[in-house]
């Protein structure tokens, strides 16, 4: 895949969380997860609660065009002590992005079978509330690129300076 520099990337620094039944999941586990789902499924639902408003409307039709194209990718930061800090540790291929911007309730989540999802995560009474949702297969850790390889598309800030500095946990990103 290549990654011109207008064609933007995902990022997202996984930060530690408890499930619904009090175990917490670091960044590794939260990956961990996603990696048996997608053996099982050969492919897997993300989600996450940036931006707390949603993706606009614009860009989410333009990261769906690059998804279909097979030209989205989403990478991510552990902050593991096994992992580089603030640094990207996997990659995944996004097939699908769908956001929610209205009040959250009860019935907004989008229409996935929750076997898509890592059963780790209880389903829909943990993940449920998120706003956005990314559909990633090729799920692996990434070893030829770096956070100083990007920069944040809003700012052209670097990303790695931008992660150093607590500036990110969630950007679209582009090579520097």
């Amino acid at each position: 895949m290549n990654t011109d520099n207008d064609e933007i990337c995902l990022f997202i620094k996984l930060r530690g969380f408890p499930n619904d039944e009090g175990y917490y999941f670091n960044g590794f586990d939260t990956i961990w997860a996603y990696l048996k789902n997608q053996d099982l499924n050969g492919y897997t639902w993300f989600s996450m609660p940036n931006p707390s408003k949603g993706i606009e409307e614009d860009q989410l039709h333009k990261l769906n065009s690059l998804a279909s194209q097979n030209k989205l990718k989403i990478y991510f930061g552990l902050n593991e002590p096994e992992f580089p800090y603030n640094d990207i540790a996997y990659t995944a291929n996004v097939m699908e992005v769908v956001t929610f911007k209205g009040e959250l309730t009860e019935d907004s989540h989008p229409d996935i079978d929750p076997t898509e999802c890592p059963k780790e995560f209880n389903g829909w009474e943990h993940v449920g509330w998120n706003r956005t949702w990314i559909k990633i297969y090729n799920l692996h850790k990434e070893n030829g690129l770096s956070a100083s390889d990007f920069v944040v598309q809003r700012n052209n800030n670097n990303l790695k300076v931008a992660l150093e500095s607590g500036q990110t946990n969630f950007a679209y990103i582009v090579r520097a």
